[in-house]
């Protein structure tokens, strides 16, 4: 309960929890908070990081990392670095965290990136990182000049300049939703006129689930979605008991209304976008610029809407706007652009600019063919001396005539049929054969395709597990912060950063049962 629910220590020696204890087995002896904090979580924990530092390092080939940085409400500064990348059996896409720790000293790119290479370093990681994917903040941002540095391409996290570019877009509709904001908040504090809404509902509506306004949070753009989501959802609730309100709110014009409607309109693709970058699992760099490049061509589409709200055609260009400006240059990204390529639901359909497409054929050619002819180092030599062994030697008769095979002639004009293709070619011929088959449907698996195709694309496949595993966020590891910031709160202020640690690398690496 203390590693899985961040239960505190104490919680032995509530008097409810040891009763229920009792009632289990009454012959059971909890342990003390001493003996639990000092002693067992040392041992589960070393243990744990001992069996995850084995599992990474026999089975990561090719690594991508996030990094990210936060800062607790006791100015405690924490830095968690979580690793992605392919096991074989079964064949899947794990992330594990491999470290959760304080950062001590001065937040700057340096510092940072001395940091994760020493960590990267304990783990004997630091050859094997393709890809580095941080949070958006400054120092982050210098970092990446020392990332670039080490050999690893950086990307900041999709889900935050997302949450950024909308943020920046509201303003164009900020009087809209500042009036909507100033009416759900007079509903959240008014228990007498939240009430009234509550009733409408179920007396005139016969609605059985009756709704309340939902109050947005700052920080986060798609709690704004949802607040007017739910507001237009109640518009006739609003209207009906506005007479009967104990305040006299600033209720919205009809053309405020159609404001609300069609930036829900607007927003909903960059909602589903955010709702399906907090999912559990990480969003694949592959989907990340299909998705980007859908919603900065909704964003066009709507901008030559004609009947669009003034304000509501400044918000689609605005979010067009910023998405060009801080996500344009995704299809840039060669590490991001393979792993498209190499996704079997997109390969190069979300790639438009032919430029950008002759560069990945060419460089995909080209790792191709050097893993060809790493491969083919080891059997050239072999090959030749088979063929030496196999020569027969110029035979003549005794009266100095050559004695020919019957079979001479024939050889000799199909050899050249047989003769070995260039490394180069073979990759040519396998990256097409591989362009040209179908494409699986958006909903399919990309790991279970490969794993039935690799024998037919082997050396597309070896590229795959180097860059497959790029992914375009760090949410579940921006998660863990929120688990930090609860570990640290009330019963848990004076734990110690070190335990803070155990416990979270603890929770993010729980047996699987």
């Amino acid at each position: 309960m203390i590693i899985c629910d961040f239960q505190p220590f104490s919680i032995v020696d509530d008097i409810g929890f040891r009763a229920f204890i009792n009632a289990l087995n009454p012959k059971y002896e909890l342990p003390d908070q001493k003996t639990l904090s000092e002693y067992l979580l040392a041992k589960v924990y070393e243990k744990r990081l001992e069996e995850v530092k084995t599992f990474v390092q026999s089975n990561a080939k090719s690594v991508c990392i996030t990094v990210e940085c936060w800062t607790s409400c006791s100015k405690e500064s924490y830095m968690a670095i979580t690793a992605h990348f392919f096991v074989d059996d079964p064949f899947e896409l794990k992330s594990m965290l491999i470290e959760c720790a304080e950062f001590e000293g001065q937040q700057v790119g340096i510092s940072i990136y001395k940091e994760v290479k020493s960590i990267l370093d304990t783990w004997e990681l630091y050859s094997k990182v393709n890809f580095i994917v941080t949070d958006g903040t400054p120092f982050m941002d210098s970092a990446a000049n020392h990332f670039a540095v080490a050999g690893w391409s950086h990307f900041g996290c999709l889900a935050l300049k997302l949450n950024q570019v909308v943020q920046d877009a509201l303003s164009e509709i900020k009087d809209t939703l500042t009036k909507v904001q100033i009416i759900v908040n007079h509903f959240e504090k008014n228990i007498i006129d939240k009430e009234k809404i509550i009733k409408f509902q179920t007396n005139v509506q016969n609605d059985v689930q009756p709704k309340s306004l939902l109050k947005s949070v700052p920080t986060k753009w798609d709690s704004v979605f949802l607040m007017l989501e739910r507001f237009v959802d109640l518009q006739e609730t609003l209207q009906a008991t506005k007479p009967h309100l104990q305040s006299d709110l600033p209720f919205l014009t009809m053309q405020e209304w159609q404001v609300v409607e069609q930036s829900l309109v607007i927003l909903k693709p960059f909602y589903e976008t955010t709702k399906e970058m907090s999912a559990e699992q990480y969003l694949t760099a592959s989907k990340a610029m299909v998705l980007i490049k859908s919603l900065i061509k909704i964003c066009d589409n709507y901008t030559h809407f004609e009947e669009l709200h003034t304000s509501v055609k400044q918000l689609a260009n605005k979010l067009k706007s910023g998405m060009v400006r801080r996500l344009g240059d995704l299809e840039n990204n060669v590490k991001i652009g393979l792993s498209t390529v190499l996704d079997p639901r997109f390969k190069l359909k979300p790639i438009k600019d032919p430029e950008n497409i002759s560069i990945l054929k060419n460089e995909l050619k080209s790792k191709m063919t050097d893993l060809i002819n790493k491969e083919n180092q080891t059997t050239t030599s072999n090959l030749y001396e088979q063929q030496e062994e196999s020569e027969p030697s110029t035979s003549h008769s005794r009266y100095s005539m050559p004695i020919y095979s019957l079979w001479s002639e024939f050889d000799a004009e199909t050899d050249k049929d047989f003769a070995p293709r260039s490394a180069a070619g073979q990759a040519a011929e396998e990256l097409q054969k591989y362009l040209d088959h179908s494409l699986i449907k958006r909903s399919e698996c990309p790991l279970k395709w490969w794993q039935e195709y690799k024998t037919i694309y082997p050396n597309l496949f070896k590229l795959f597990i180097e860059h497959g595993n790029i992914v375009a966020t760090s949410v579940p590891c921006e998660r863990l912060f929120s688990k930090n910031g609860h570990i640290i709160s009330d019963r848990r202020a004076r734990l110690p950063s070190t335990k803070v640690s155990q416990l979270v690398f603890l929770n993010a690496n729980k047996m699987e049962t």
